[in-house]
């Protein structure tokens, strides 16, 4: 049972993470890179982290933080 839980949870992370790009690159003037596109992320381990990397897309115009 774990596992499929598991796996339903990385499938919503997928399906988040491919409509956050696709708002992304809508709102983008010109598309960066394929190659810097398809870089693997890193993990995130903490709260800290979270927010310092919100913060970083909100500094670029990515997101707002209201």
């Amino acid at each position: 049972m774990r596992g499929r839980a598991a796996a339903g949870r990385r499938r919503f992370e997928e399906m988040i993470a491919a409509a956050w790009h696709v708002e992304a690159f809508a709102r983008t003037k010109r598309l960066p890179d394929l190659g810097k596109v398809l870089q693997r992320e890193t993990a995130i381990d903490s709260d800290a982290a979270v927010i310092a990397m919100f913060d970083r897309l909100a500094a670029r115009g990515l997101v707002t933080m209201d």
